[in-house]
């Protein structure tokens, strides 16, 4: 710290007292300033605050992808599984025993139907790792 002391051994009293108010203003200041710097709960609140926020918006980023990966293997599977002509009852129900008696047309591609199953894990599995990368950031 500089020294601003501006009297000398001529000032007036009133000045003295004021270089003293003044040097008292700024030592109050770097006193708060070093029990801020050394206080370690206020520390470590500020720095739960932060990790709170980044777990916060890793567990949104997470679960948007999550939403997008479920949506995808989603429709992924409707395309491997939907069919053009579709047997309904009187209600526009489909019955499961004219579906699969009725010998409806899957749209298919050779294989596809046992990977479906490995395409909806796989994406529950990516978003699993997402979510523990996330926690131990």
């Amino acid at each position: 710290m500089a020294d601003t002391n501006d009297t000398g051994p001529s000032a007036s009293p009133s000045e003295i007292q004021a270089d003293i108010a003044r040097t008292r203003e700024e030592l109050g200041q770097t006193l708060a300033q070093l029990v801020e710097r050394f206080d370690v709960k206020a520390q470590a609140e500020h720095t739960l605050d932060d990790v709170k926020d980044r777990a916060a918006g890793a567990i949104g980023d997470v679960r948007d992808k999550t939403e997008n990966v479920v949506a995808g293997a989603k429709g992924a599977v409707k395309s491997v599984f939907s069919h053009d002509d579709v047997a309904v009852d009187a209600d526009g129900v489909t019955e499961p025993a004219a579906a699969i008696g009725g010998g409806l047309p899957l749209r298919s591609r050779a294989g596809w139907t046992d990977l479906a199953p490995l395409v909806v894990a796989s994406g529950l599995a990516l978003a699993a790792v997402i979510v523990a990368v996330g926690w131990r950031r």
